[in-house]
């Protein structure tokens, strides 16, 4: 598989099925909504949400930035199972400090578009996944941990049908102190890519 391009997030998912048949998909994202989430009482900052701002995940100053990330045509069938899924990033600027972060899964009943609606309204998912963020260096790939279980559980919905967008929110866990992560515009490279059925490793 190429390199994840520069600037490029990259939703990647290995199919659970046959012993001898592994399915792989990459996909960029194609929306991310950013939502200032204050320390003191948990709730949003402003009352809105900037579309395609700067994906900074983490604290900044007396709040923090709750991320929206969506990929489109996500070819999954009803019921799908997968085994592994992660989402790329390619690092804007150093960033360091112990950073812990929280990715949930947002159950939508029709095929919606992120849009000015604040996230914190959202449906999100049983399963969730926590992602402790090490040092970031500018330029370098950083991988979240297995998000298989969240996009399973997006698959579960019985209103879920093939070719619909899956959307991801990043929390923060903790910790306040740390300097935010910031992540290079998704939107700086178009391309597109995939991967065929291949045999499984023996």
């Amino acid at each position: 598989m190429p390199p994840c391009a520069p600037g490029l997030a990259i939703l990647l998912l290995v199919l659970a099925g046959s012993p001898t048949v592994r399915a792989s998909t990459d996909y960029t994202i194609s929306a991310h909504a950013v939502e200032d989430i204050n320390f003191s009482d948990g709730q949003s900052k402003n009352g809105n949400v900037k579309l395609n701002h700067k994906l900074k995940f983490g604290p900044h100053g007396n709040h923090w930035h709750l991320i929206g990330l969506q990929f489109s045509s996500v070819a999954l069938a009803q019921g799908a199972t997968v085994s592994q899924a992660t989402v790329k990033f390619t690092a804007k600027k150093a960033g360091s400090g112990s950073l812990t972060l929280r990715l949930r899964a947002v159950l939508e009943a029709s095929d919606t578009a992120l849009d000015d609606s604040l996230l914190t309204t959202r449906t999100l998912s049983t399963a969730e996944v926590s992602w402790a963020v090490g040092t970031w260096l500018s330029g370098q790939e950083y991988e979240t941990p297995d998000i298989g279980s969240l996009v399973t559980e997006i698959c579960g919905q019985a209103s879920w049908t093939s070719g619909r967008k899956v959307t991801l929110l990043v929390f923060l866990e903790s910790d306040q102190t740390s300097t935010d992560r910031e992540a290079k515009d998704a939107f700086s490279d178009t391309c597109l890519l995939y991967t065929s059925p291949s045999p499984r490793d023996s």
